[in-house]
């Protein structure tokens, strides 16, 4: 019977984060991918300051990195690390916050400046997400046999998007900055969603091995109605346990300077992270 070595499962399971594909890791289910955008309520609007972090059980730990909200623009620069021999890679999340959809072109320039193949364009669906990785998707014969490159991967976009970059090294994995270039906007508003001082987490995962939390502090000096929407990568309500209740969409009243932490509990009720 063959073993497989515990740094090449782990480096699969960090993978499936990456890749929209049903998996069940450590028994504990199909991998659910998405975004969430927190909505302050009311008027006027109240800024509010958040994180989330996600992370990855892989059966004798949790690992786990934490990201910022999201910039709204219709351009990024992300920096690019690459070793296949290492497992050196540059994941990416986008996520289309518009009511239309929009195309997404990538390219690949080295650390000289210099292009790298030819640029790949992506169309994702009105409130979609996708989530791929540089080498093992978008670029895979440009960069497959290239070892230990550096460059720098360049995004715009036909409309505003929001996008999260994680370097992977392996089985570790770490947010990586995605710069605006272009103009900078709000998240768009759907509905009640989105809008002024509104933020954006471009991907969260849950089950299959993996967990996430949003933690919201309000630095106001008055209390905050906040609402919280989940999607999965098609725009659809994606579902998901929060403290308890099991819902799409959370509801909530923040007192000021309060902080709350949004996320699946372990068999104790405790917080994960």
């Amino acid at each position: 019977m063959r073993i497989r070595r515990p740094q090449i499962l782990l480096a699969t399971l960090a993978c499936v984060f990456f890749f929209p594909l049903a998996r069940d890791s450590y028994g504990q289910g199909q991998a659910m991918i998405g975004y969430a955008i927190v909505t302050p309520l009311g008027a006027p609007v109240k800024p509010l300051v958040g994180f989330a972090t996600f992370g990855l059980d892989n059966g004798a730990g949790l690992t786990q990195a934490t990201v910022f909200p999201g910039q709204v623009s219709d351009s990024f620069i992300l920096y690019l690390s690459n070793d296949p021999a290492t497992g050196k890679d540059l994941g990416v999340a986008i996520v289309n916050p518009q009511t239309v959809s929009v195309n997404v072109t990538l390219k690949l320039k080295s650390n000289s400046g210099d292009p790298i193949g030819n640029p790949t364009v992506i169309t994702i669906p009105a409130g979609g997400h996708i989530s791929r990785f540089v080498r093992q998707d978008l670029f895979r014969s440009e960069l497959f046999l290239q070892s230990d490159r550096i460059g720098s991967v360049n995004v715009s976009s036909s409309a505003a998007i929001a996008l999260l970059g994680l370097r992977f090294g392996g089985a570790n994995f770490s947010p990586i900055a995605a710069t605006p270039v272009g103009a900078i906007s709000d998240v768009p508003k759907r509905g009640s969603v989105g809008g002024a001082s509104a933020l954006l987490f471009s991907q969260l995962a849950f089950r299959g091995g993996w967990t996430s939390e949003i933690v919201l502090v309000n630095p106001n000096t008055d209390g905050v109605d906040i609402r919280l929407d989940l999607y999965d990568e098609n725009g659809s309500p994606l579902t998901a346990t929060l403290n308890g209740p099991t819902a799409s969409t959370f509801q909530m009243k923040l007192n000021a300077g309060g902080a709350i932490s949004l996320g699946e509990l372990d068999a104790n009720g405790k917080r994960r992270f």
